[in-house]
């Protein structure tokens, strides 16, 4: 079998491919790919034909170019018919495939023929159609001649653009010939029967029987991954890249989903690997592929990081660690679907029980950490802190703060190398988010600018600056903090220290807190609204609370916190950021 491509030769080969179909979706273009994230012989021996197909050919050229990928087809369905077990048989049968649909595209689809058609648009002006007609009628098709029972053979045109479009017309009539006496009644009783061995897997693409399409493929490439216990995320960005796409997410989790799209989109992020759910344990044999670094273990369940549920906080992830305590953290990661905290966030949201694949990335600490979220395609939220972002995610300190809104400047934004980080954000949200925005976690690496975590936003959010800027204080029992979830809310309110202090926390109350961290989702669920004396925009507290959509408000400061703890009614507004505390009426 040939060996696998680098991510670097696929990357290139993708681009060719981009370019031969005009960045347009095709199933061709798929069955090429799969094939390339598979053997570097493929990439090696089609990406000459790629490259011919951007220059001007003769008629001769474009027919020996057919008549080649042609005879490479028929090798691999030879070769294919005396294959066997059924898993290499199909594997020699999808690179015939490849060949049969490029050959499909050369002289049908795509870019190249349409240049031949633009050629006859200038050599006949207005009446090429009349002279596409003529041709027509002079060389008939396979069928119309068995119509009309006509054999007669003409001369061909003495004009070159005509002789081009004459050789895509004939082998365009030999390949529908070759295709109904060769490849229908081989390809697809194999795909069935292929599929059909693989068993049903949730994680298997819907539909499976459905006649041309590259659902085998995806089911071939899905059983692969799944049979790993370790994977790199630059096999799955390949995987990605050639078609497939959510089915992923159910078998190596949000977390890792987001990273591969990330990395298919050449964002820079750590060297990172991806445990499957299907994968129970880790030995010392399946950690031999990873090299002696420090490593971050962090969650990637099958429904966390979604577009409705993010999950923030809830399972366990753990930095720093060295390689012979992976297996270790490993198993921790994989337990936590169980832990409190994630049994009151399924119970809240109404979800089943999670299956939890594992990210393992190089860990390095950052110089900065930071998180991004987007409220529209060219704004959102950056907020940072100094290290790494355990302290900001968790809402343990009131972070650095900026808002891009539009087209506007910043000032004192912050920047690497001169260029906004919040600019090259808004940029890649761009690439990587159908909707247009996205949430980032980040951080500057060796003066690099790192992304470690993509996932959809789940609560959007508004611009606070225009929310709360002409929001006045009202009265000396009257604070303002950070609005970071909307609403108004008035009435019983506890501060809380710490999370054994709870007994005496009643459901329904205003909850007040320094900070919260995962443990507390219990009484986050339970809460009418929320104060906290720090954190940001996109801290824990404040991502939960904009998704069960209770009012927020955070980062207060401690010395409003100290006027305000002892208060047992208060009136939070979640939209400007005021916090009040009020007598109760009777």
């Amino acid at each position: 079998m040939s060996s696998k491509p680098t991510f670097s030769e696929f990357m290139i080969f993708y681009e060719k491919v981009q370019v031969f179909f005009e960045h347009r979706p095709s199933p061709w273009a798929c069955r090429l790919l799969f094939e390339a994230m598979r053997s570097a012989t493929l990439i090696k021996d089609v990406s000459p034909v790629l490259d011919k197909v951007q220059e001007k050919l003769s008629h001769k050229d474009i027919d020996d170019l057919i008549r080649w990928t042609r005879n490479r087809t028929n090798v691999y369905l030879e070769k294919a018919r005396n294959t066997e077990p059924l898993d290499k048989k199909y594997d020699v049968a999808a690179t015939m495939m490849a060949y049969f649909g490029l050959t499909e595209c050369l002289h049908e689809h795509g870019a190249f023929t349409e240049r031949v058609f633009e050629e006859l648009r200038a050599e006949f002006g207005d009446k090429y159609l009349q002279e596409l007609q003529k041709i027509d009628q002079d060389f008939l098709s396979v069928d119309t001649k068995k119509l009309y029972k006509q054999t007669q053979v003409k001369d061909w045109p003495d004009n070159e653009a005509a002789c081009k479009y004459l050789v895509l017309k004939q082998w365009q009539d030999d390949q529908h010939v070759y295709y109904l006496d060769h490849i229908e009644k081989f390809i697809w009783p194999l795909e069935d029967a292929y599929i059909q061995s693989k068993g049903p897997h949730d994680y298997f693409p819907p539909n499976l029987k459905h006649i041309n399409n590259i659902n085998a493929l995806k089911v071939r490439a899905l059983t692969e991954i799944s049979e790993k216990s370790i994977v790199n995320v630059d096999d799955l960005a390949m995987a990605y890249l050639a078609g497939l796409d959510k089915e992923l997410i159910k078998l190596i989790g949000g977390k890792a989903y987001g990273l591969t799209v990330l990395r298919a989109a050449g964002a820079n992020i750590p060297e990172t690997f991806v445990s499957p759910v299907t994968a129970a344990t880790l030995n010392e044999t399946d950690l031999k592929c990873l090299p002696n670094y420090k490593y971050a273990i962090r969650s990637s369940a099958d429904i966390e990081d979604g577009s409705k549920h993010s999950f923030a906080g809830m399972f366990d992830s753990f930095l720093n660690v060295g390689r012979r305590h992976i297996a270790d953290a490993y198993q921790n990661v994989k337990l936590s679907v169980d832990n409190s905290r994630v049994r009151s966030y399924l119970a809240l949201n109404g979800l089943s029980d999670p299956h939890m694949a594992v990210v393992i990335q190089k860990f390095k600490e950052p110089t900065i950490s930071g998180v991004w979220i987007g409220s529209h395609a060219n704004g959102g939220v950056l907020e940072w802190v100094e290290g790494n972002g355990e302290k900001l995610v968790s809402g343990k300190v009131t972070p650095n703060h900026e808002e891009i809104d539009g087209n506007t400047t910043q000032e004192n934004c912050l920047t690497l190398g001169g260029k906004s980080i919040a600019r090259q954000l808004i940029q890649l949200q761009n690439v990587v988010s159908t909707s247009g925005i996205a949430d980032f976690e980040w951080c500057v690496l060796d003066e690099e600018l790192v992304l470690l975590q993509y996932r959809p936003v789940t609560a959007s959010i508004t611009n606070s600056n225009e929310s709360q800027k002409d929001e006045p204080v009202s009265s000396k029992d009257s604070f303002k903090g950070l609005a970071v979830s909307p609403g108004v809310v008035e009435g019983p309110a506890k501060f809380v220290r710490k999370i054994n202090e709870l007994d005496s926390w009643t459901e329904g109350d205003i909850l007040m807190a320094w900070f919260t961290d995962p443990e507390w989702m219990h009484v986050l669920s339970k809460s009418s609204g929320i104060v906290t004396a720090v954190g940001g925009f996109l801290c824990h507290t404040a991502i939960i609370a904009r998704e069960i959509g209770i009012p927020c408000v955070v980062g207060i400061g401690g010395d409003a916190m100290k006027k305000i703890w002892d208060k047992t009614y208060l009136s939070i507004n979640g939209t400007t950021g005021v916090v009040s505390t009020k007598v109760k009426n009777k």
